[in-house]
């Protein structure tokens, strides 16, 4: 029900003027506020994400409208700090090991690091247990030369360093919510489970999850496009043709290349990363970050100055941002001035800043009063930099992740070309099929035509058939007594006759 049904509802059950009878039924003489009442103090009363919940539910209130303040790193500190885990179906269909029987799709664990976005550990499965996870994590936490050389593939240590135990593991509320997880304690390990439905707060396993499917479609025969088939599409099991052993090859050959691929665009670059000059890709940054332990700095309190530069920022759920860095404050989170994206009314207001530290900035309000704004944890690294210094570690960050695609643009430039040079051809080829004919021809007896091709095609496709030539109709046309001319191939008695019943049938 939406807001205006709504007001007709309140108006009629709330504010009735009197009763008349009809219908043999009392019938209210509706009252009340006007719809742009009702409106005015619903909007004054809810904000976004007051109005999600109460059309959604407070689950997808959490998701979809609130602020985001805060990085999905936090505190970590350094490689291994923080393990995200999970498991997925894949989008491909395998065979037995005889080749000869399609058992269904595998399911795919992946181990990764939060902090680089490396991943550290997998292992391939038909079903998702305990007994798997137990696998994955075992995989993630010790060496990978002689466990690729099970599959053939030689690799150094240098390819895949990863052979560590965690700090933190955050799984989902499967396999790492059972009893066995407890285990994990004697580890030192401590293990967290996500609230049900909140995949966002494990944002970096799904998101490779994603990527992973998406590079996997591309490379196996077998590969599921879509998850629901409609009739008429082709069966991805026809193509099939990997064996668990060649499928667990494959990935592996896909980790070995994620970790040598750039970040993306959200990763956050720290000013220790800037100095070093260290190239982004996760095993540059797990390298890195071993060497170097990367504490967060503790925030320092700035001195206000009378007279400081302004600029007009944008609110947004992230923040107030001003050079691509987003500030907030404790007020403006109880007060929820970033879920509606405004504060007191305006999307845009007046920020003062000074140019020689990025750690805080000033806004005023209606009362006249300043409120400092800080970095949001998601910018802490750049905390007391001058903002010309962050601004060369952005365009470093740009420089790196330019360099790091390059070898994907040349290779889509070849089936930019081809398909260039295809199109040519093809359209060369219709303009000379359609020379002295009108516009329109192309577009007339479609139905028939089609039926007619079609029974042609299956005629000399059939079991049963003599000829052994695939016969092909090139194009039609139509004169004025409405006689179908089939060009660039004659056809037979037969089927000229079939062509005409078919036009009578259609007119």
């Amino acid at each position: 029900m939406n807001l205006r049904a709504t007001h007709k509802h309140m108006c009629e059950e709330e504010y009735p003027d009197g009763y008349y009878r009809k219908f043999g039924e009392l019938i209210p003489m509706v009252g009340g506020p006007s719809l742009r009442q009702f409106l005015y103090w619903y909007d004054k009363e809810y904000n976004k994400k007051k109005k999600v919940a109460a059309k959604f539910g407070q689950r997808k209130a959490e998701m979809l409208a609130r602020s985001l303040l805060k990085s999905a790193n936090g505190d970590l500190q350094g490689p291994g700090a923080l393990y995200e885990t999970d498991s997925t179906p894949a989008d491909d269909i395998l065979v037995s090991l005889d080749h000869k029987t399609i058992i269904g799709r595998p399911h795919v664990y992946f181990v990764k690091d939060v902090i680089n976005r490396l991943i550290t550990g997998m292992h391939i499965c038909k079903t998702p247990s305990w007994e798997e996870e137990m696998v994955a994590l075992e995989n993630a936490s010790t060496d990978k030369v002689s466990y690729c050389a099970q599959f053939g593939i030689t690799i150094n240590k240098e390819d895949w360093p990863a052979k560590h135990l965690p700090r933190y593991i955050v799984g989902d509320r499967g396999e790492m919510k059972s009893k066995n997880s407890n285990n994990l304690a004697l580890l030192n390990i401590r293990v967290g489970n996500p609230p049900s439905y909140r995949a966002d707060l494990k944002p970096y396993i799904e998101q490779q999850f994603k990527s992973f499917c998406m590079r996997m479609r591309e490379l196996d025969p077998g590969g599921i496009h879509k998850e629901h088939r409609v009739r008429g599409d082709k069966n991805p099991e026809e193509k099939a043709a990997y064996t668990f052993e060649a499928y667990t090859k494959l990935v592996i050959l896909f980790v070995l290349e994620y970790n040598r691929k750039a970040l993306s665009e959200d990763f956050l670059v720290s000013k220790e990363m800037f100095v070093d000059n260290v190239e982004l890709t996760p095993l540059s940054m797990w390298n890195w970050g071993m060497q170097y332990n990367l504490l967060q700095e503790q925030p320092r309190s700035l001195i206000r100055y009378a007279l400081l530069p302004k600029e007009t920022c944008k609110v947004t759920r992230g923040g107030v941002v001003l050079r691509k860095m987003s500030y907030a404050c404790q007020r403006g989170e109880d007060e929820g001035w970033f879920e509606d994206e405004m504060i007191e009314g305006r999307r845009e207001v007046i920020v003062s800043y000074d140019p020689r530290n990025c750690s805080s900035v000033f806004i005023k309000l209606a009362n006249g009063k300043e409120e400092q704004l800080f970095l949001t944890e998601k910018f802490k690294e750049y905390e007391g930099l001058h903002f010309e210094d962050v601004k060369e570690i952005m365009s470093f960050k740009s420089k790196q992740l330019k360099k790091a695609k390059n070898n994907r643009n040349q290779i889509e430039a070849e089936l930019d070309t081809v398909a260039k040079n295809l199109t040519q051809v093809e359209v060369a080829k219709l303009k000379e099929a359609q020379k002295g004919r009108p516009k329109s021809a192309k577009f007339k007896n479609k139905r028939s035509v089609r039926k007619l091709e079609r029974r042609i095609e299956s005629s000399a496709k059939a079991w049963t058939a003599t000829k052994s030539q695939a016969r092909v109709i090139a194009a039609t046309a139509t004169v004025d007594n409405q006689t179908p001319v089939i060009e660039k191939r004659k056809l037979d008695k037969m089927e000229l006759f079939l062509l005409g019943k078919n036009l009578e049938r259609g007119s």
